[in-house]
């Protein structure tokens, strides 16, 4: 414990890059108790992970507090805006030559903000195409694919999908095979994403 302390201490301006992530991620500062209950709820539609609000609120600093966020509740929040855990998330700040405001200003979909039946084109190194059409509920289905390992008809759940960042994908199920976790375009990740309305 008193390592972790000193690891997340070490980490506070990631702490503050990934607080301000999250609330790009839902579309607004948390600054009342809705919030931090309308948070707590999408982590747990997202994820099904559970942070209660109380937890949020103390990591947000609306609960005064010398509770030092643990390393399982960072690595939670960074699952949710498309990481695989909270060193990934510091590793992908911490190679970011552009800095912060790059970071944040990413172009992005969220699945929230799409209609079932819309369609996404991905695109990423060397030579990867991928069209996937959503079905609710952060579900997708591949529609088609170019020099990719996953294939029409693959289903999968994703949480957004941001250019220039890798793109985290759940409960793939390709070819029979057991639901699996993917990540596409891993070291320079999405070099294109193109929103397809129906």
């Amino acid at each position: 414990m008193h390592n972790e302390f000193w690891d997340i201490m070490s980490h506070s301006s990631e702490i503050n890059n990934l607080l301000r992530c999250v609330e790009r991620r839902i579309g607004r500062p948390l600054k009342s108790p809705i919030d931090f209950d309308l948070l707590s709820l999408r982590i747990s539609e997202s994820l099904t992970e559970q942070l209660s609000p109380t937890t949020l609120k103390r990591i947000w600093g609306y609960i005064h507090t010398e509770h030092v966020p643990r390393y399982s509740t960072l690595s939670t929040l960074a699952r949710f805006v498309g990481y695989e855990d909270w060193d990934d998330f510091c590793s992908t700040m911490n190679t970011d030559t552009e800095g912060e405001s790059s970071f944040l200003s990413s172009k992005q979909i969220d699945p929230e903000f799409l209609a079932v039946g819309d369609r996404i084109e991905l695109r990423w190194r060397p030579d990867r195409r991928v069209v996937v059409i959503y079905n609710g509920n952060n579900g997708f289905t591949v529609q088609e694919s170019v020099n990719s390992k996953i294939v029409a008809g693959d289903t999968f759940r994703a949480m957004n999908f941001m250019l220039g960042h890798p793109l985290y994908i759940n409960e793939l199920r390709h070819g029979g095979n057991p639901p699996q976790t993917y990540v596409a375009g891993r070291i320079h990740g999405l070099s294109s994403i193109v929103l397809l309305r129906k």
